[in-house]
């Protein structure tokens, strides 16, 4: 074996193409201060809007990503916010927009109504069944636990189909349950209000569940979403238990719309008439 090997190693080959002869438009007149490979995505985006001078719809950003790079998805980690190379660049600029994945929901006849957004798929059937008869919200919508952070347009576009001017929020009587609404408030201008009869009805016949991990600000959290409900949901979890939302079933739902539905929607206060409008 050979005591030692040398690498011969050839020489990066310096870029021979020089970005000062270019003709920069105003909306990228930053590309100075960008890297030699943000430079050249900067470059591309620059003959396209040349040629394109302004003629183009506002598009899902896949499609203007595949029109001018020849790849569909070149600018899906290049986007921060909204923009390109840091902000520097607002994807209005070359026509496009984010498109996020559509939520699953179940449209009623109560258009103009509220939407109802659930986090668990199974209460999000049942209430579905529910709001069938009850016809209290214009479509209940599958919030999908966490996932529904990150989908604010997508609750928006629902709302415009629906013609809805509010959304409710309802989920598991446990820290992480109650913390995903105060996050998608602090992400979105549209905010999420808790559907508090549902959260009232859980309290009543919820089946409870053990243990319940407990964060610090555990008591921050009830306050901020649930304030009208923080002495029983506080006690709650302090005695080590939590509500799954499911505790809220089809029969417990159904016998909202029998024969004594008005008392047990009164008293529960789902939502009022007033809310409705």
């Amino acid at each position: 074996m050979p005591k030692a090997i040398t690498l011969v190693r050839a020489e990066k080959s310096k870029p021979t193409f020089d970005y000062n002869s270019v003709s920069w438009l105003p909306e990228i007149g930053f590309w100075p201060s960008l890297s030699l490979s943000e430079q050249a995505t900067a470059f591309m985006i620059n003959e396209w809007l040349i040629k394109r001078r302004g003629r183009f719809l506002q598009v899902p950003l896949r499609e203007r990503s595949l029109d001018i790079f020849g790849d569909e998805k070149f600018l899906d980690a290049r986007v921060r916010n909204g923009a390109l190379f840091g902000g520097r660049m607002p994807l209005s600029v070359i026509g496009a927009m984010r498109v996020e994945h559509p939520l699953a929901y179940r449209p009623s006849d109560a258009v103009g109504a509220p939407v109802l957004v659930v986090e668990n798929h199974h209460t999000f059937w049942s209430l579905g069944e529910w709001n069938e008869h009850a016809k209290r919200y214009s479509a209940v919508v599958y919030g999908g636990g966490n996932t529904i952070c990150a989908s604010g347009l997508a609750l928006l576009e629902v709302m415009r189909e629906r013609d809805a001017q509010r959304a409710e929020y309802f989920g598991d009587i446990d820290p992480e349950g109650v913390n995903i609404p105060l996050k998608f408030n602090r992400l979105h201008e549209l905010q999420l209000t808790p559907s508090i009869g549902f959260y009232r009805l859980l309290l009543e016949v919820g089946r409870r569940r053990d243990p319940v991990a407990l964060p610090t600000d555990h008591r921050h959290l009830v306050k901020a979403w649930l304030p009208d409900l923080f002495e029983p949901i506080s006690e709650l979890w302090e005695e080590g238990s939590w509500l799954p939302q499911e505790g809220v079933g089809l029969e417990q739902l159904m016998a909202t719309v029998s024969g004594s539905s008005v008392e047990q929607l009164s008293k529960h206060a789902l939502i009022s008439p007033a809310q409705n409008r």
